[in-house]
This record gives C-alpha cells, structure tokens and sequence, in this order.
C-alpha cells in the first residue's frame, strides 16, 4: 500500500491540488481511502460527480472518513449519504471531535 502527503501552496506553480490528487489516483485503483478533517456540499459534489470517480466507484471500494466541524455542511453529509445509499462500494463514516 502507498501513501502520499501533498501540501498545497496557491502560491506555487507547481502545487497539486488535493481533488487532482484524489483523482489521479483513482485512475485505475481497485480501494481507496480518505480522511478529511472537513467536506463541503460543493467540494463532494464536485468529487463524486467527475468521471473518473464515477467509473472507479463501479469498480473499486472507497472508505472515508469526514470530520463534524464548523466546515462540514448539513448538505454535505445528506449528498455523501445519498451517494453512499446508489454506491455500494462506498463507505462514509463522521469523526467528530470531543
């Protein structure tokens, strides 16, 4: 199993993105797994409607892990729920600080 850290600097050319990230390496995987300390309504939307996670969710299995703060939107975890209920391969579980 391979893990990479990716720290993202707007101010860098060069930075990667954690959605390009997530998706380039879905390209092609058979599991994956995400531990986000936040989630937006926008940003899962985003994720989970682009192509290339649509196909990998026929596929493979995801698990993920999003954490209940301020961030996290009411709408956020319905949609993840939603998308969870039309794909059975994926898994979401919420973390939330003591």
């Amino acid at each position: 199993m391979n893990y990479e850290f990716y720290l993202q600097d707007p101010t860098s050319p060069d930075t990667v993105y954690l959605f390009e990230a997530i998706i380039d390496a879905a390209r092609g995987a058979v599991e994956g797994r995400g531990i986000y300390a936040f989630a937006t309504q926008r940003g899962v939307q985003a994720l989970m409607s682009d192509p290339v996670m649509q196909e990998f969710l026929t596929r493979g299995t995801l698990q993920l892990v999003v954490g209940l703060d301020a961030v996290t939107s009411r709408n956020a975890l319905e949609y993840l729920a939603q998308v969870e209920r039309d794909r059975p391969n994926l898994t979401v579980r919420h973390s939330c600080p003591n």
